[in-house]
């Protein structure tokens, strides 16, 4: 996008050709033709956008051409190529470094809090070659160890949230937030060496880029005068850097944060590139705007000096905890690992999961409270694939406010996936009523060829019924069907199952290991699952019911309360073979409160199913 082009070219020619005329009071001619005897080091990184790579490239590549003709050595590390690897080892001494691609900044709307391994920094190639709607955001913990050289300027061009702006589509932020998104975008790169971060969201960069070989200015004249808005500026101190400051150039009061200046806004642009001293020497420059103009003083003293962060405790990991086996095969059933933690002091996760040869195939950076918490991993590797079925450890070191690492813990895990979507239909059936032999179809399906044991057991683990006995198979969708007949152990001999609960239980084994899935099945006339298990007296109850068979009409409830004379409800119709009844509980004392639930079927078959509630 392109907000003010035009305005921006024609500051910087006005600048090139009335420099001397439009110099600050006090400041040597001489200065704006110094240069240093090594040319500046301009960096221009372009992530993956989306569809917003191509032109992206095309920006990048016109901001590189134009500082190369202003004598720069220029370094490219463009999409697909724009790895963290290359980024970082391109910015060390960089004195410019350009940023074009996504940002991910915070306060978000995704977020409740700062997640300084992914926020405010870049969005790059997760690998050499990514295509451009793989993205890895690389936040300020990696920007601030980026070794920028002293005095240098970070530029972020068409960037989210940067210079305090939202995302297309979501509503403009409040003033505050706005401020607080710049502060925290600039933080992690004044902390990798640079002196100032300037981001515009929409307009082009060139014109900045044209300003900085041009007459010498402070940074803030230089933001002002390549397409300053000025109509509502914003300066204040920056709550995330001590002596830093900030200044946003929106388009009013309330709308368009699309211009933002952070850092050590008196620093000379002849600084940036090499060509005059340090900030603290600077004479004559004009104070930042403000609200309310005063006049500019003859001699601006120098930034505060940063006070140094006091020491903080290293934190400690105390525990930690995971599932030996989860299958992130896209089924919905533990397709994440959940690890547990406990760490004596907030902080960050650096998680490293290896292989069984040792081979490191993701790793992450991951925000950390104090006491326990917990984190996920989806079981995808840093390409963006799922890693191959086998054992997996996980270790994970806590890092502190000064990146100094805490003893690492190691947790064990296994990925298989070779059962995907177990299930039974209808879950719930019942074929003792006199019906005709009805049975319930158990499911499943392979991607592998494995060693299958498939079993029905009770809601207590007892197995009532094998299906397959270490049966080879091959991958595939497989159905078997279960009538509800079972054997009590040691014996051969089927009869119907009681009413109740089982579950299809199927392992399979490969090279990787084995592993057991279940799925529910219910063997009753009705399944019933109150709302809530505890009441007490005239508390509303919620009674979700599902028959096993097409009713009549709906089911009615027979409610027997303790000290209470029996009363009726009568369900009401959901969905398909569901109804739902909702009631008030009758004063009375405690005790067990029975539910029985009477209805029909359409083969003039009487069924009946009872639930239990206790009041208290």
């Amino acid at each position: 996008m392109h907000r003010r082009p035009y305005v921006a070219v024609a500051a910087a020619l006005a600048l090139a050709l009335l420099g001397p005329m439009l110099m600050p009071a006090g400041l040597p001619l001489a200065a704006a033709a110094v240069r240093a005897a090594t040319p500046p080091k301009v960096v221009v990184v372009v992530g993956p956008t989306h569809s917003l790579t191509a032109s992206n490239l095309q920006w990048g590549e016109a901001i590189a051409e134009d500082a190369a003709a202003h004598g720069a050595q220029v370094v490219r590390v463009f999409h697909p190529h724009a790895t963290w690897a290359e980024v970082s080892a391109a910015a060390a001494g960089a004195n410019v470094l350009i940023y074009l691609g996504h940002g991910n900044g915070y306060p978000s709307p995704y977020t409740t809090t700062l997640m300084r391994d992914r926020q405010d920094g870049m969005g790059l190639d997760p690998l050499d070659g990514a295509a451009d709607d793989q993205v890895r955001y690389y936040g300020e913990q990696y920007m601030a160890t980026l070794h920028l050289a002293p005095d240098s300027l970070v530029l972020l061009n068409h960037l989210c949230y940067a210079s305090g702006n939202s995302e297309p589509g979501l509503p403009q932020p409040m003033q505050a937030v706005a401020v607080e998104r710049v502060d925290n975008f600039a933080a992690g790169f004044i902390a990798g060496g640079a002196s100032a971060v300037l981001a515009l969201g929409t307009e082009d960069a060139g014109g900045i880029v044209d300003a900085l070989f041009g007459p010498a200015q402070t940074l803030d004249q230089l933001f002002m005068s390549t397409g300053g808005v000025g109509v509502a500026p914003i300066v204040t101190a920056s709550v995330r850097t001590p002596g830093a400051r900030l200044h946003l150039d929106p388009d009013s009061a309330t709308s368009g944060f699309y211009r933002s200046l952070a850092g050590n806004l008196d620093l000379l642009s002849s600084a940036v590139i090499g060509g005059a001293g340090p900030a603290s020497a600077l004479q004559g420059a004009a104070p930042a705007p403000s609200p309310s103009p005063v006049p500019p003083s003859p001699i601006v003293a120098p930034p505060a000096p940063i006070p140094a962060v006091p020491s903080a405790p290293v934190p400690a990991l105390t525990s930690l905890a995971a599932p030996s086996v989860f299958t992130p095969n896209g089924d919905g059933i533990s397709d994440t690992l959940t690890v547990w933690y406990s760490m004596s002091s907030p902080g960050t996760l650096d998680v490293a999961v290896a292989s069984a040869s040792g081979a490191v195939v993701r790793h992450m950076v991951l925000p950390a409270m104090a006491a326990t918490g917990r984190f996920s991993w989806d079981g995808l590797g840093d390409g963006g694939a799922t890693v191959p079925d086998g054992a997996y450890s996980l270790v994970v070191a806590p890092l502190g406010e000064t990146g100094i690492p805490g003893a690492a813990l190691t947790v064990r895990t296994r990925v298989l996936t070779a059962i995907r979507s177990p299930g039974a239909a209808p879950a719930v059936f019942y074929p003792f009523d006199g019906d005709p032999a009805a049975t319930t179809a158990l499911s499943v399906t392979l991607t592998q060829p494995a060693t299958v044991t498939w079993t029905v057991t009770d809601s207590a683990g007892r197995v009532v019924r094998t299906l397959w006995d270490a049966h080879p198979t091959p991958a595939g969708t497989w159905t078997l069907p279960w009538d509800g007949t079972g054997s009590a152990p040691g014996s051969t001999v089927l009869s119907p199952m009681p009413v109740g609960q089982y579950l299809s239980a199927i392992a399979a084994t490969t090279t990787a290991g084995t592993v057991l899935m279940r799925s529910a099945i219910w063997l009753t006339p009705f399944r019933l699952v109150p709302s809530a298990g505890t009441v007490t007296a005239g508390q509303t109850l919620g009674l979700s019911i599902t028959a096993a068979d097409p009713l009549r009409a709906a089911p009615r409830l027979l409610v027997v309360q303790p000290g209470v004379a029996p009363y009726v409800v009568t369900a009401r119709a959901t969905a398909g073979l569901g109804y739902r009844a909702v009631f008030r509980l009758h004063a009375g004392p405690v005790g067990i409160v029975r539910i029985v639930v009477l209805g029909t079927d359409r083969a003039g078959h009487s069924l009946a199913a009872t639930a239990s509630v206790r009041l208290r």
